[in-house]
């Protein structure tokens, strides 16, 4: 059942709205963080967001063509 509520109409908002969400907070956050040094946690919260949004596109792209 809630995988006929992520595939169907509102999935495609849902996973719309993870996506606007997920660029507003590393767009932001990302370069707020120095990349200076070798001890900058630059790398891995890049790392955190390539992979977040690695899987929050799938998600998209799941819900839309799921339909």
């Amino acid at each position: 059942s809630w995988t006929r509520r992520i595939t169907g109409p509102n999935g495609k908002f849902l996973f719309g709205l993870l996506f606007v969400g997920w660029a507003v907070v590393f767009g932001v956050g990302l370069p707020l963080v120095p990349p200076q040094g070798a001890n900058s946690p630059y790398g891995g919260i890049g790392l955190i967001a390539m992979f977040t949004g690695f899987f929050v596109m799938m998600g998209f792209i799941w819900s839309v063509i799921g339909e």
